[in-house]
C-alpha cells in the first residue's frame, strides 16, 4: 500500500498526535517569538541614496532631477557634488543625444566636480 494511502487510513487522532508530538519536545517559544514584532517604518532614503540607486539602474537624468534641489540646499556636500558629476557624465554618454543636451550634461558634471575639488583639493 502506498504511503499516502496508509496515511489516509490512520485515524485523525493519530495524525494529530504525530504532528503535536515533535512540538511537545521543542519547548516553549522564546519571548521574542511570542510577542508580535512591531517594525519601525523605514527611514526615508536620502537624496544621495535615491540618486545612487537611479544611477545603478541606468537612469542618470532622473538622478540629476533628484540631486538638483539637494545640492541647492547643501551646496558644499561633497557626496552630492560627486553624484552630480557621475550622473552628468552618465547622462551625456547616452545614445541618441543631441550635442546641446550632451554639452549641458557635461557642463553640469564639470561644474559639480570643479566645486567639489575646490572645497576639498
Amino acid at each position: 500500500m502506498p504511503l499516502s494511502a496508509r496515511v489516509r487510513a490512520l485515524p485523525a487522532t493519530c495524525l494529530a498526535a504525530a504532528v503535536a508530538l515533535p512540538m511537545a519536545f521543542a519547548g516553549p517559544l522564546p519571548a521574542s517569538a511570542q510577542k508580535p514584532v512591531q517594525s519601525k517604518p523605514a527611514a526615508p532614503l536620502s537624496a544621495a541614496e535615491r540618486a545612487t540607486a537611479l544611477l545603478r539602474a541606468g537612469r542618470p537624468v532622473e538622478a540629476l532631477a533628484i540631486l538638483r534641489p539637494a545640492v541647492e540646499a547643501r551646496r558644499n556636500d561633497l557626496t552630492l557634488l560627486f553624484l552630480v558629476g557621475r550622473a552628468g557624465i552618465a547622462a551625456a554618454s547616452r545614445q541618441g543625444l543631441d550635442d546641446a543636451s550632451r554639452t549641458a550634461f557635461l557642463d553640469a558634471a564639470i561644474a559639480a566636480l570643479r566645486r567639489m575639488l575646490t572645497i576639498r583639493p
